[in-house]
């Protein structure tokens, strides 16, 4: 179990339902938080690169889905780079 379920089970396990309810939505809300202000965040704490991947042509920077990475290889086979 990750510390995500084993708090989430603790709280109900205690009848802390409401702060179960709280951690639930919570946690991966900050953690979208996190991760879609990250690049915004990253200069501030002393990091100068985000990674980039190359598909051809094409620069795909920051976060990317596995729907935009497969379509950048596919356009980059279909050219034949």
């Amino acid at each position: 179990m990750t510390a995500h379920e084993t708090t989430l089970a603790y709280l109900g396990w205690r009848g802390r339902w409401v702060l179960a309810l709280v951690w639930l939505a919570g946690v991966p809300l900050f953690e979208w938080l996190y991760i879609r202000k990250f690049p915004s965040l990253s200069p501030s704490m002393g990091i100068r690169s985000i990674p980039v991947v190359e598909a051809g042509a094409r620069l795909l920077f920051g976060l990317a889905t596995t729907k935009e990475l497969a379509e950048a290889v596919a356009e980059a086979q279909r050219v034949g780079v």
